[in-house]
């Protein structure tokens, strides 16, 4: 037998409520990074999304960065050309919700620190 609409219809309105609730916590983090990035200088590329990107000069300094970056535990990647054009290279770094206020912070303390 099927469960009561009553029931179908509870926990179907739960699911929406916890999309809402991880969609909420989420765009504050990205907006908590951006203004991070914004306010330490950093070459930060226009994006709402969970996916920000630093820019750096060359590909060089764009792995640089990423291997410094992921040797202390942070999990981002260098997108480097001819992915992305000449002087356009970047981190990207995926934003998520489980990611904790101190751990932003301290992603762009040492991305300011490797960027003199």
């Amino acid at each position: 037998t099927a469960a009561p609409i009553h029931n179908i219809a509870a926990i179907k309105a739960g699911y929406q409520l916890l999309s809402e609730i991880n969609i909420n916590i989420l765009q504050d983090k990205i907006a908590l990074f951006r203004k991070l990035a914004k306010d330490q200088n950093l070459n930060i590329l226009e994006s709402n999304s969970a996916i920000q990107g630093i820019i750096y000069p060359s590909n060089v300094k764009a792995k640089n960065a990423a291997q410094i970056l992921q040797n202390k535990g942070f999990d981002l990647r260098a997108i480097l050309s001819p992915t992305v054009p000449q002087g356009k290279e970047r981190l990207r770094i995926c934003i998520h919700t489980y990611n904790t206020t101190e751990e932003i912070n301290s992603l762009v303390k040492e991305i300011k620190e490797i960027n003199g």
